[in-house]
């Protein structure tokens, strides 16, 4: 069994060592005042009657937002549903308890061995510390930005030639990649990529299709992130007209591509790789190369500690977590979320795992009072995946709401949590929803869909208007045919109501 490298947790760990230590005012008592709790109004009732939303597929709670905490309205507060999306809350609230709002996230490189008269005899080793942003555009003008600059530090090392090869670390984490409940249209899509604690571009290779040549002849085919040591099978046919619709799957080593791209014109795909972690292997060995560094060996992982062992340190790559929450939770980024799950894991155990990943996210619940187990030892709330893909994953609107009004008194981290959110009418997921007049610029949410399932959710904070009291809220809807219009309707109702 692979285990990670210590050096990675100390990386990790060492510079973020304040933002361990969590302080939440009233942790271990209940952060909610039911009292003078009211079922929802008539107009509530009847719009989630008209989108057919059974009775048991509903959970809402309504609160006043700031010292008394007062639940307002709700139904169903305690009944166990699927949350979608909105299950990054909880991964969120995770990593900020465990590093804190200060973090980074780092990737280091090290040259293992002797170096004399330009050549390394030894390996190039990369340690990966979870940063699921490596090579993503928000964060990088090109997937190969990072991998680019690890070269040219070898190269300013005076390093000509390396006889061993590039090795990639990525123990921090299990090679359980995708969990188990996941679909295998889940699987195929790059939104289910595998995880893995060090891979660039949410674990896909991106290719770029061109139509040349005469009608029929192969396209062109590029990848801006490297080919992650594949072969490449291109099927691609050049066509006369018409939109570029390109496929592209893995069959063991073996990248077939097929499909159309009228002349002249390029496409687009991502496709999930099987290693995540080779994807920046080859991708820095290409850049090596492209610096005039040669290198012996074919790039690999890992394959434990002791291969893993720590060399001189050459260059390092730090990744604030504040922005990439951020991200994660306005663009409802699914990899990044199961990545950032399985680090919790890795901060509370040693070893990133859905398994350490849910234990990771119980103890964040149970340190701020906000969940309790009943008489079996069981928590209501159980967040296998960290992303809200699994429909496996439970929750209740009364855990929801008691986990933001935790994090509204938290004068550290709850005003970046509330920041990460997206906001109606601006941004991500709700760049077009609640655009209506006092609504717009007020509600920072977290969305949730899950179309097969019939699920939407919607959760978090509302800002205060006129005088009126800001809210903080948690809708769950699972069955129906509710959309994320009937939910917006929802919170105008709640809100309308006296």
């Amino acid at each position: 069994m692979r285990r990670p490298s210590p050096r990675v947790l100390l990386a990790l760990f060492v510079p973020l060592l304040a933002g361990l230590v969590v302080v939440v005012p009233g942790a271990g008592t209940p952060v909610h005042a039911r009292q003078g709790t009211v079922g929802l109004g008539d107009a509530v009732r009847a719009r989630l009657r008209k989108a057919a939303v059974p009775d048991g597929g509903i959970g809402i709670v309504w609160a006043a937002r700031g010292h008394d905490s007062r639940w307002l309205q709700e139904q169903g507060a305690d009944r166990g549903l699927i949350p979608a999306s909105a299950a990054k809350v909880f991964t969120a609230a995770a990593m900020l308890d465990l590093l804190g709002p200060g973090a980074q996230l780092l990737t280091t490189l090290e040259a293992r061995g002797t170096i004399q008269d330009g050549v390394l005899r030894g390996d190039l080793v990369v340690h990966g510390g979870g940063d699921p942003s490596l090579g993503d555009e928000p964060f990088h003008a090109s997937p190969l930005e990072v991998p680019d600059r690890f070269a040219a530090q070898v190269a300013a090392a005076g390093i000509r030639r390396v006889t061993g090869a590039v090795v990639v670390d990525d123990l921090l984490f299990d090679d359980e990649t995708r969990h188990a409940t996941w679909t295998d249209e889940d699987r195929r899509a790059a939104y289910g990529a595998g995880i893995a604690a060090l891979t660039l571009r949410r674990g896909c290779c991106h290719v770029i299709a061109t139509g040349s040549g005469r009608v029929g002849a192969r396209a062109e085919v590029a990848s801006s992130t490297g080919w992650a040591g594949a072969q490449v099978d291109n099927q691609v046919r050049t066509s006369a007209s018409g939109r570029p619709a390109i496929g592209a799957r893995f069959d063991g080593n073996r990248l077939v591509l097929t499909g159309e791209v009228p002349r002249g014109q390029k496409g687009a795909v991502e496709v999930p790789v099987p290693e995540p972690a080779l994807l920046f292997a080859h991708g820095f060995a290409e850049r090596l190369r492209a610096r005039g560094v040669a290198v012996d060996g074919v790039p690999r992982r890992a394959r434990s500690a002791e291969d893993a062992a720590a060399g001189r340190p050459l260059a390092v790559h730090a990744a604030p977590l504040a922005p990439i929450l951020e991200h994660m939770l306005v663009e409802s980024e699914n990899v990044y979320a199961s990545t950032l799950f399985k680090l919790a894991g890795a901060l509370c155990t040693g070893r990133g795992s859905w398994a350490s990943g849910e234990l990771a996210v119980t103890r964040v619940l149970a340190r701020r009072g906000v969940e309790r187990p009943d008489a079996t030892g069981a928590f209501p709330t159980r967040i296998l995946d960290g992303s809200g893909l699994s429909t496996s994953n439970r929750t209740t609107a009364h855990t929801l709401v008691d986990l933001l009004l935790s994090f509204d008194r938290d004068l550290v981290r709850g005003p970046l949590l509330r920041r990460a959110l997206a906001t109606s009418a601006s941004e991500g997921t709700m760049r077009k929803r609640l655009r209506d007049g006092a609504w717009a610029g007020r509600v920072h949410a977290k969305t949730g869909t899950l179309n097969d399932v019939r699920v939407r959710a919607l959760t978090g904070y509302i800002d205060a208007e006129n005088g009126q009291g800001g809210r903080v809220f948690a809708i769950l809807l699972n069955g129906g045919v509710a959309t994320h219009g009937v939910i917006d309707d929802v919170v105008r109702l709640l809100a309308a109501t006296r």
